[in-house]
């Protein structure tokens, strides 16, 4: 997994959470993101975008095996950024480094990439082999 304190460095407004896998993450990871997100002032259609894009790559990945989900929270001063440690699901993996031209290849419009990346302003992901991590920031206003 990569550096956790990196994260969250200089940062006093990080929540840090490990999430056995599991449908009931979901909707623990939804309360989460509403807190924190009411702390930043966050108007509500920003939030649901950033809830989707949390639940769509958690969901995505609850069928894989592996060890718990760490999820990451901070609350900058004009933005939530979310990480999610410890992914597996490596098709999900793909689809999110796939760049334009792989998207025009695919059969499906609609895909991961292109769903993320319409619902926050920045994604990363970041592979240390046998898991992978997905960090993502939505601007609170």
């Amino acid at each position: 997994m990569q550096d956790l304190a990196a994260f969250s460095e200089g940062q006093d407004d990080t929540v840090w959470l490990c999430l056995p896998r599991g449908p009931a993450v979901v909707s623990t990871v939804r309360v989460l993101l509403g807190g924190v997100a009411s702390q930043q002032s966050m108007p509500l259609d920003r939030l649901d975008d950033l809830q989707l894009a949390v639940e769509m790559l958690v969901k995505e990945d609850l069928q894989a095996h592996g060890q718990d989900l760490v999820l990451l929270i901070r609350a900058d001063q004009d933005a939530v950024c979310v990480r999610i440690d410890g992914l597996t699901n490596e098709r999900l993996k793909r689809a999110l480094q796939a760049d334009a031209s792989a998207l025009e290849e695919q059969a499906s419009p609609l895909n991961v990439r292109m769903i993320v990346s319409s619902l926050v302003d920045r994604y990363d992901v970041f592979d240390s082999g046998e898991f992978f991590t997905v960090e993502m920031t939505k601007r609170t206003q």
